[in-house]
């Protein structure tokens, strides 16, 4: 079985490996690829690349209003198949997708 590029992405990135992360992600040929492209980009500090990627992803720009760790749920939880690609909205958006891939479990700070 063949892991989506994204989702070894996001894996990669919860392990603080962001060279790793974005050579998986340039890999994924998904939108959830192309958004965590965006999201590697955005967290990179990147604002210019991150906008070209969220584009292609089919994304709105987010800014500082949606936390990285609650985008990197909505990520994961598209790159799973578990809803429709629509941006997180605020802190308050909680999923545990993160335990769907392979067990792994982020800490919230």
């Amino acid at each position: 079985m063949e892991v989506d590029g994204a989702l070894l992405a996001l894996w990669h990135d919860a392990r603080g490996d962001s060279n790793r992360a974005h050579e998986e992600v340039q890999r994924a040929a998904s939108s959830a690829g192309d958004w965590m492209h965006a999201y590697l980009h955005r967290k990179e500090g990147d604002a210019g690349n991150a906008g070209y990627w969220y584009v292609r992803a089919g994304q709105s720009r987010l800014g500082s209003e949606v936390s990285l760790e609650a985008e990197w749920d909505a990520i994961a939880t598209e790159a799973i198949g578990g809803g429709e690609m629509s941006p997180p909205r605020g802190d308050c958006f909680r999923l545990s997708a993160s335990n769907a891939i392979g067990g792994l479990k982020r800490e919230r700070r």
